[in-house]
């Protein structure tokens, strides 16, 4: 089901994308690599606040990945950005 969200994103069909992730995620919650392109997917749409649920999820198994980190940071700055 990854392989298929990173094909849907890769052609630009990012509402497929985001079903095949969500999919996957919920056969395997902890497969931090999943939810970095959730993520990442949901930030480019717009969807701070999710993007930064799915980083916060995925450091609880991987705490200290550096694009996980990443992820969480650019979501807050977009979202903290957006409230003001």
């Amino acid at each position: 089901m990854g392989d298929l969200g990173s094909a849907y994103e890769a052609s630009g069909e990012l509402a497929r994308a985001e079903e095949a992730y969500r999919r996957a995620l919920a056969l395997d919650p902890d497969f931090a690599d999943l939810r970095l392109r959730l993520g990442t997917l949901l930030l480019r749409r717009g969807d701070a606040a999710e993007a930064e649920a799915e980083a916060t999820q995925a450091l609880r198994v991987q705490p200290n990945r550096q694009a996980l980190l990443e992820l969480q940071q650019a979501s807050r700055k977009t979202r903290l950005g957006a409230s003001r």
